[in-house]
């Protein structure tokens, strides 16, 4: 059921069995768990089985139905796949992915209809319109605060972020809005690497799941110092509202990823995070 460990399964059948095992790929293809496609997709590439053609594309629809620029890993995955097993009369279901939502799938669906029909076409994304924020009230905000109270089967305990509605503005506002949504209250924190960081908040326990529009870089001059929280991104522009508390001063991340705050209180509760911890709540201090 834990969608992390099909994802192991799978990437082990790939290299035991190849294709020999072709049909858990597809039936994986199924899964709403974004890292179980990616690593179906990865596992299919080259297949000759009949079924794994259309499997990619439906599961390639029923992604994009969701409008989730978040969904961009394992979309991306199934079209990087394939190449290698479509031929030219398979053109036409990926156009209407040329004005897709997300920039970077019509581009490279643009570059895969070409290389097949030998035609040079061009993408026209459309992309998800941008919802208005109070973001200058918000700048003019000072000491707006984050608690964040952990579950007791996690150890319980209790740590406050302040965040930095100057530096960070907009990241603070979508944050914000998702306490205030109870987003991540039950999330769990899936990565802890000693002295570099503690990583979680996202929907699924993996680097994949976070919230569905991603996140602008808002890049300053904080520094990522011990105690600073950060945005999780997997490139430019993909913050997904995921957090990292900086164990240790990692200036080497710094001007690459958001500082949205400190912690001020409570960081040996937040220190001590161990992999699997869930939030109990989040709740807001002191914003407009």
């Amino acid at each position: 059921q834990d969608h992390n460990v099909r994802e192991a399964a799978i990437a082990g059948l790939a290299k035991v069995l190849k294709h020999d095992a072709d049909s858990s790929y597809v039936a994986a293809l199924a899964s709403s768990g974004y890292q179980v496609v990616l690593a179906a997709a990865a596992a299919l590439t080259g297949s000759r089985d009949p079924r794994a053609m259309p499997a990619m594309l439906d599961a390639l629809d029923r992604l994009t139905v969701s409008r989730s620029e978040n969904s961009r890993d394992p979309r991306m995955g199934i079209l990087k796949a394939l190449p290698a097993m479509a031929t030219a009369a398979d053109a036409d279901r990926l156009r209407p992915y040329l004005a897709d939502f997300d920039t970077t799938v019509a581009v490279t669906a643009a570059i895969i209809i070409t290389k097949w029909t030998g035609t040079p076409t061009v993408a026209h994304a459309v992309p998800l319109l941008i919802a208005p924020q109070p973001l200058a009230r918000l700048f003019l905000a000072r000491n707006v605060r984050l608690r964040v109270t952990m579950d007791k089967l996690s150890g319980g305990g209790v740590f406050t972020v302040r965040l930095f509605t100057d530096d960070a503005t907009a990241t603070a506002a979508r944050i914000i809005n998702l306490v205030r949504a109870h987003y991540y209250d039950g999330h769990a924190f899936q990565r802890v690497e000693p002295n570099f960081v503690v990583q979680g908040g996202g929907g699924d326990a993996s680097e994949y799941v976070g919230d569905a529009l991603f996140m602008r870089d808002e890049l300053s001059r904080q520094s990522h110092l011990r105690g600073t929280i950060g945005i999780s991104t997997r490139g430019r522009d993909t913050g997904d509202a995921q957090w990292f508390i900086n164990l240790t001063d990692n200036t080497r991340l710094d001007h690459e990823y958001t500082v949205m705050g400190e912690v001020i209180s409570g960081q040996r509760v937040a220190e001590g995070i161990l992999e699997g911890d869930r939030i109990l709540r989040v709740e807001v201090i002191g914003a407009p």
